[in-house]
């Protein structure tokens, strides 16, 4: 009688092993994509800060000054998700990663951008915001997958 029991008993911890495990997978992946959306909203910040600061009062070429506000919080962005998000090397290697990642995310968002504006009357602001939800996906997405990670 009592084999029966702990053979009944042990398919229901398994089950429960393996949800329990899922989850804490699952917070885990929350609190790196919380951490990525700070860096994002970090980033974002110092991208304004610095157009105005190239655009508005340096009076640098509206291109010049689009380049460099893209390049250097896109830099600042690598460091602190290297450290804060994904624990991953700080190596040549992963900044090519990381910069091909964002370069491939501008491309859909291009996209996106272009279909939308065939399917929708709406501002062209408020399309371009619509292709952010897809674009963060995909940069944290990638940048989880094929970033190096520090060996423990």
């Amino acid at each position: 009688m009592i084999i029966k029991v702990q053979s009944q008993v042990m398919p229901f911890f398994k089950l429960f092993a393996y949800f329990a495990n899922w989850f804490n997978e699952f917070v885990k992946m929350l609190k790196k994509l919380a951490g990525f959306s700070i860096v994002g909203v970090i980033s974002t910040l110092c991208t304004a800060a610095l157009m105005f600061l190239f655009h508005n009062l340096l009076h640098w070429h509206e291109q010049v000054s689009y380049v460099l506000s893209y390049i250097i919080p896109l830099f600042l962005s690598f460091v602190l998700n290297s450290i804060f998000v994904f624990n991953s090397h700080k190596s040549v290697r992963n900044i090519v990663v990381y910069f091909s990642i964002y370069l491939s995310s501008m491309f859909t968002g291009m996209v996106l951008l272009a279909v939308y504006k065939n399917f929708f009357t709406w501002d062209e602001t408020i399309l371009s915001y619509m292709t952010i939800p897809v674009t963060m996906a995909q940069n944290f997405s990638l940048s989880h997958f094929l970033l190096k990670k520090k060996a423990h």
